[in-house]
C-alpha cells in the first residue's frame, strides 16, 4: 500500500487541560468551531492520500484507519484497507480498553428528610421535619472503567464510581418542627456504584472532529451509607392532656432535654442510572481523553431507627401542671426509648463535570 504522508502533523498537547474543572472552559471546548481532523481518501486501487482540503467527499464511508486517523471511500468501491498494515478493518476489530476518571459536583440532591414527620408525637424523636439538603464539600468523584470498542463509533464498559465526604447541613431556623434550642450533628453519606454503560459518538451524524462529541447512558446498582447522627433538643415538651390538670405529686407530666441518637444504615442495591455527554480528545496512539458532564441517579439514602435519650419531669402535686414548677425544677430520672420504625431518608443524585483518560489495546 502506498501512502502519501501528510506534512501537517496533529499537536494534541497538554495546554487544553489546565482548568478543567472550570464550567467555562469546559463548555468553550465543546461550543468552539470546531476544524476536521485528518482524513484519507482511497480514491486509486489500495493506495490513500489526504483527502483534498481535508473534507470527506459527500456520501464516502468509513473503511479503515492510518496512524489513528479516518480512511474515506467510495460506497462502490469499499475496497480492503489495512489498519497499520496489520489489521483488516473491513471489520472493525473489538478493542479493549481501562479508564480512569475524576469529576467534581456541580449539584448534588435532594437531601434526607423524617419519614415520621406529620406524626402527631413526631417531637419524642427529633430530626429533619423539612428537607435537609445534602452537601458535597467539593469532594470528587473517581470512577474506573474496563470495557471496549465494537467500531469506531460504540463502546461499552464497566464501570466503579465512589463518592464520599458527603454531608447533611441541618438547619435549625429551617429543618426541625419545633425551633428553640435545637442543634444536629451533620451525618456523612457516601456511595459506591457499579455500571454498565454505552457510548456513541456523533461523528456519523455531525461529521468527524479534532474533539469528537459523544453521548452515553448507563444501569447498574449502588450501595448508599449514612452514618450515625445525633439532633438534640432543649425544649420541654408536655405530654398530651396534662397541661391545665391536676396530678398527683410524682407523676410524670413532661420530656426535656431529648438526645436522638440516629442509626446509619447502608442502601444496599439501589437501582441507579446515568447520562453522560462529551467530547474525545485523541493523544498519542492507543490515548483518548474524555471531557465529560455526567447526571446520575443513585437511588435511596436511609437511616435505620432512632434510641432518644430524655429527661423525665414530674408533677409536684401543687396547682395545675403548666402552671406551677415541675417537681422543683429537677428532673425526676432519665429515660430513654428506641423507635425502629422512625427512619429519615431521601434520594441521592448528582451532577458533575471532570475528564476520563482511557487506553485502548
Amino acid at each position: 500500500m502506498v501512502i502519501k504522508m501528510d506534512k501537517a502533523g496533529n499537536n494534541f498537547g497538554m495546554r487544553k487541560l489546565k482548568g478543567l474543572f472550570s464550567a467555562s472552559i469546559f463548555l468553550s471546548l465543546l461550543t468552539a468551531v470546531p476544524s476536521y481532523a485528518n482524513n484519507w481518501c482511497q480514491r486509486h486501487g489500495a493506495n490513500i492520500e489526504p483527502c483534498l482540503n481535508n473534507i470527506v467527499p459527500k456520501d464516502w464511508v468509513w473503511c479503515g484507519n492510518f496512524n489513528r486517523d479516518s480512511i474515506w471511500c467510495h460506497p462502490s468501491s469499499h475496497n480492503h484497507v489495512y489498519e497499520n498494515n496489520d489489521a483488516n478493518t473491513d471489520g472493525w476489530p473489538f478493542k479493549f480498553y481501562i479508564g480512569a476518571s475524576i469529576a467534581k459536583n456541580l449539584w448534588i440532591g435532594d437531601g434526607i428528610k423524617a419519614d415520621y414527620a406529620n406524626e402527631s408525637d413526631a417531637w419524642r424523636a427529633p430530626g429533619s421535619f423539612n428537607r435537609s439538603k445534602f452537601n458535597d464539600n467539593n469532594a470528587p468523584v473517581f470512577q474506573l472503567s474496563f470495557g471496549g470498542a465494537v467500531n469506531e463509533n460504540l463502546r461499552f464498559d464497566l464501570s466503579y464510581a465512589s463518592r464520599s465526604n458527603i454531608s447533611v447541613k441541618f438547619n435549625p431556623d429551617r429543618n426541625f418542627l419545633y425551633m428553640g434550642g435545637i442543634e444536629g450533628r451533620d451525618p456523612n453519606v457516601s456511595s459506591n456504584a457499579m455500571m454498565l454503560n454505552v457510548y456513541y459518538n456523533l461523528d456519523d451524524i455531525i461529521g468527524r472532529f479534532k474533539l469528537r462529541p459523544y453521548v452515553g447512558a448507563g444501569i447498574g446498582l449502588a450501595n448508599n451509607t449514612i452514618s450515625d447522627y445525633t439532633v438534640t433538643d432543649w425544649n420541654l415538651y408536655y405530654l398530651p392532656g396534662m397541661v391545665g390538670t391536676n396530678q398527683p405529686a410524682g407523676t410524670i407530666v413532661a420530656w426535656n432535654y431529648l438526645r436522638t441518637n440516629h442509626s446509619g444504615k447502608t442502601n444496599k442495591n439501589n437501582f441507579a442510572y446515568a447520562l453522560e455527554a462529551g467530547a474525545t480528545q485523541d493523544l498519542i496512539k492507543g490515548f483518548f481523553l474524555d471531557f465529560l458532564i455526567r447526571w446520575t441517579y443513585l437511588g435511596r439514602v436511609e437511616s435505620d431507627g432512632v434510641l432518644v435519650v430524655y429527661d423525665v419531669y414530674a408533677s409536684n402535686g401543687v396547682g395545675l401542671v403548666g402552671e406551677q414548677p415541675i417537681n422543683n425544677g429537677s428532673p425526676l430520672s432519665t429515660l430513654s426509648s428506641y423507635f425502629p420504625g422512625r427512619k429519615e431518608s431521601g434520594n441521592l443524585s448528582a451532577l458533575d463535570i471532570g475528564m476520563r483518560l482511557r487506553f485502548q489495546f
